[in-house]
């Protein structure tokens, strides 16, 4: 799964819970079905990710499957919800995802296995990458790295913290300092052999090269971030990335192109049922239709999609969706004008 053989991963996944349920091993089977939803988490698939999921809480007795850590490194609890956390707010729920944030977290303290709980503690916070709060996943990473240090594990302590830590500089708008994390982060995990995640964090980079006003080589990066993964099987992200390539032919002068990518965007979001990837796209859209002067196509791109939403009010996301939606209601009808696409 982690080289980014997707679809193969998913098969042996299902033959583990399949053998699992055969044999009465239930054990297996519940490492079967976090496989899976693992697979089908970056596959881009979150309903299934989240059906298959399920089955490992359907499963799952923390006394009976203590042991399990021993063999991975990685509770099943923890390992399923890594992904929980991330698809339920891709999915539109995040007040349900910091829900089972705080149940991860507080089972991988529990019990108490130092690989777990930093796992949990540094791509199991990537939810607040997503709520863009910055000081959670800076305090996370930083516990995952004295936990690493004192335990010995260069993994999460080296390479996870050090993306954890470029994404939380990143959101807190200190881009230069984000760089170098980011870059030591990308360069360390693409040495493991690791395929999986790297183009989004790549993306996340190209973000902070064009808001330290590299525009150019913002560019050269996202075009290769998109590429990478229309050549892959991996989706999780896919929305993400094509809309900040969007936001980046905006800053270009290059609005038709824009919202050509921000179209595909909303519609890979779509196609993913990815509510919160559809909400940051149609808010960057409108953005630029509003920016044309065409304030109708802009509010009726955002209303429905806003509204939708009934978790979050607070969530950057849905207060910059709103404030955008106020200004939208109170321009002048004779400033709105047909954009130029």
């Amino acid at each position: 799964m982690t080289a980014g053989q997707l679809a193969e991963s998913l098969r042996w996944a299902r033959r583990l819970s399949k053998t699992g349920a055969e044999l009465g091993d239930n054990g297996l089977e519940i490492f079967g079905h976090r496989a899976a939803s693992a697979c089908h988490y970056w596959l881009g698939d979150f309903a299934a990710a989240r059906r298959s999921g399920d089955q490992v809480h359907r499963l799952y007795d923390p006394e009976r499957h203590r042991a399990l850590a021993a063999f991975t490194n990685t509770d099943p609890f923890t390992g399923e919800g890594i992904y929980r956390v991330q698809f339920l707010w891709m999915m539109g729920y995040p007040d349900q995802a910091l829900a089972a944030s705080r149940a991860m977290e507080a089972s991988a303290r529990r019990r108490g296995h130092p690989f777990d709980l930093a796992f949990a503690l540094t791509l199991g916070a990537q939810l607040f990458d997503y709520l863009c709060d910055f000081d959670s996943l800076l305090q996370r990473a930083e516990e995952a790295e004295r936990i690493s240090h004192e335990r010995g594990i260069p993994l999460l302590g080296e390479i996870m913290v050090d993306i954890s830590r470029g994404v939380a500089l990143l959101r807190s708008g200190r881009w230069t300092d984000a760089l170098p994390q980011l870059d030591q982060g990308i360069e360390r995990l693409m040495g493991t052999g690791h395929r999986i995640w790297i183009w989004y964090l790549s993306s996340l980079r190209a973000e902070a090269l064009a808001l330290v006003g590299d525009i150019e080589g913002a560019w050269i990066l996202i075009e290769e971030c998109v590429n990478r993964i229309e050549a892959s099987e991996e989706r999780s992200h896919y929305a993400a990335v094509l809309r900040l390539k969007g936001w980046m032919l905006s800053l270009r002068g290059e609005p038709d192109q824009a919202a050509m990518t921000l179209r595909k965007a909303l519609a890979v979001a779509r196609d993913q049922q990815a509510k919160s990837w559809e909400l940051r796209a149609s808010t960057t859209l409108a953005r630029l239709l509003a920016g044309y002067g065409n304030g109708d196509e802009a509010l009726a791109l955002l209303t429905p999609i806003h509204d939708w939403f009934t978790e979050g009010p607070d969530t950057k996301d849905l207060k910059d969706a709103s404030q955008l939606l106020l200004e939208l209601r109170n321009a002048p009808s004779a400033h709105r004008k047909p954009y130029p696409v």
